[in-house]
């Protein structure tokens, strides 16, 4: 099951309460944000298989031949992709959580306002008025956090998965390299290509997770600033009607 499917799942259970327009709306914006990282996921392992088809291709050998290799360096490439998109997509579900909480508060605080009116209950009116206001700030934080949550998505996966073909400069093959393909192509493949990506596959897997702990920490942060937002407005209310 793809990660895009996960994210699905997760949306569709947290959009009942919502109308048909706001559904429509987180459900146009998420499936941007899966295509977004679903195309860049789709560029960079391509960009990797053709840099080594190019690279053992260039010293005389054939990839098919390199199968067994290949395939493990491929599939720690796309594990590590993998690994920072749930983590985007966590901080990505949690924003929306909030966003759907407050359009579900702000909705039955438009229906008290309804209510106060027919009442003539005029403070609580104010402070219902006041608390609709303060939902709407909280809105767009949440919104903001959700651009913000697929241009970093994209940013840092451009980053850190650069697109290893246009790296590659290996040059049209001379007569004197064919001549020492025949003798050392084999090994050369094994010790410039198979090992050396080996090798840049465990850095990259070092480099990865201390990235994914960063961001694990800046979501705390970030998803805090809407969860005391969100409080402050309630309290806020509260102090109204008190008086």
């Amino acid at each position: 099951m793809s990660i895009g499917v996960d994210l699905e799942k997760e949306l569709l259970t947290n959009m009942q309460d919502l109308t048909t327009v706001e559904q429509d709306a987180i459900r146009i914006f998420s499936a941007m944000y899966v295509n977004s990282y679903e195309n860049i996921k789709l560029t960079k392992i391509q960009s990797l298989e053709n840099s080594i088809a190019e690279q053992i291709k260039f010293y005389g050998k054939k990839k098919d031949d390199y199968s067994a290799s290949i395939q493990p360096i491929i599939d720690s490439y796309t594990q590590n992709i993998d690994f920072i998109i749930k983590q985007y997509n966590t901080y990505f579900c949690a924003i929306l959580n909030d966003l759907q909480e407050t359009q579900n508060n702000q909705k039955i605080a438009f229906m008290n306002e309804k209510m106060c009116i027919s009442s003539k209950d005029e403070t609580k009116r104010i402070a219902v008025e006041q608390k609709i206001m303060n939902y709407e700030i909280v809105l767009g934080e949440c919104r903001r956090q959700l651009e913000q949550c697929k241009m970093q998505m994209e940013s840092k996966l451009n980053e850190i998965f650069y697109e290893k073909d246009k790296q590659l400069s290996t040059g049209k093959v001379s007569v004197f390299q064919k001549i020492m393909n025949i003798f050392s192509g084999k090994s050369k493949v094994e010790n410039f290509v198979i090992h050396s990506l080996s090798v840049e596959m465990n850095e990259l897997s070092t480099k990865v997770n201390e990235e994914v702990e960063k961001l694990a920490d800046e979501m705390i942060k970030n998803i805090a600033i809407i969860k005391d937002a969100m409080m402050q407005t309630q309290e806020n209310f509260s102090n109204m009607l008190e008086g």
